[in-house]
């Protein structure tokens, strides 16, 4: 295939070929879009750094013991790597854009440091890798409307927690998960470790650090829900048992700024880069019907 400079190309599929210069066929290719490639016998490194404007990279049964895409790549949405020998992904996290990761068959055992961090995330699917263990936390992720793992496996009693703004998003059945704001998944990791709660920080009607801190008219501070519901009982504060002249609460900033200093402290407990990255089963490339993925033959 013969590509001069300037060529307007904007996909591009090559199979069973093992290009020397890969890398330079690629950089004459300033606007392409969609890349596909299979059954290379080698893949240079740092064959993309020229593909500034791809938004989706397809490699499909080709060695690729490590795939780092730092500094590359920035207008990448769609990932799919399908049959190579992938072990480990680098610099995923530099992918600001990326919308959908598709990963089938690899060698990986961890999820790439930084996944479950990226905003615009939209699809995940991972099909029979041989994944160690799963971030819990996935509430960063606010556009998520497939999460799909298989399989997947926990310790114990372990789930995934996903933000409580999605209102629909489709997760395999073998996950077992829960929708929560941030902190409130902060909290439920700290607590489920046993640490020692300061007890400024702890509600006296639910005894667990406080939700959404707020005042009541007296000057004591209750998680806005507990306090809420505790009002319509009965009109006395939960501590005096003094009756109160006015049901009115406010936003207790200053317990907020300290909870958040006591969440960041512990981070180590629940932050998955700190605690756990550190310490449909045919081939999508040939037999998918969206044309998104793979609008080439």
């Amino acid at each position: 295939m013969s590509v001069c400079p300037g060529d307007n190309i904007i996909q591009l599929y090559l199979q069973k070929q093992k290009v020397a210069n890969l890398f330079e066929l690629l950089k004459n290719l300033k606007r392409l879009e969609t890349l596909v490639l299979r059954n290379f016998v080698d893949l240079p490194e740092h064959s993309f750094l020229s593909l500034r404007k791809l938004v989706t990279l397809h490699i499909d049964n080709t060695p690729l013991p490590i795939l780092d895409v730092t500094d590359c790549i920035p207008s990448l949405h769609n990932l799919i790597l399908s049959g190579t020998s992938t072990e480990e992904i680098q610099g995923i996290s530099n992918l600001r854009k990326l919308q959908r990761i598709t990963l089938l068959f690899l060698p990986l055992r961890h999820i790439p440091s930084g996944l479950n961090q990226m905003k615009e995330l939209r699809e995940i699917t991972f099909v029979n890798l041989n994944l160690e263990n799963l971030p819990q936390n996935w509430t960063s992720c606010k556009f998520l409307a497939k999460f799909y793992v298989e399989p997947v496996f926990f310790d114990g009693n372990e789930k995934l927690y996903f933000s409580d703004t999605l209102t629909d998003i489709d997760i395999s059945n073998d996950i077992v998960y829960e929708f929560c704001s941030y902190q409130e998944f902060c909290i439920r990791m700290i607590e489920r470790e046993k640490v020692t709660l300061p007890f400024h920080l702890k509600c006296i009607i639910c005894y667990s650090l406080f939700r959404h801190p707020c005042t009541n008219s007296v000057g004591h501070t209750y998680c806005r829900e507990c306090i809420s519901r505790w009002m319509k009982l009965r009109l006395t504060d939960p501590q005096t048992n003094v009756v109160l002249r006015t049901k009115s609460i406010h936003p207790n900033n200053l317990i907020e700024i300290l909870l958040q200093e006591f969440l960041e402290k512990h981070q180590n407990l629940y932050d998955p880069v700190s605690k756990i990255l550190s310490n449909p089963k045919e081939n999508l490339a040939t037999n998918s019907s969206d044309p998104s993925y793979f609008p080439l033959p």
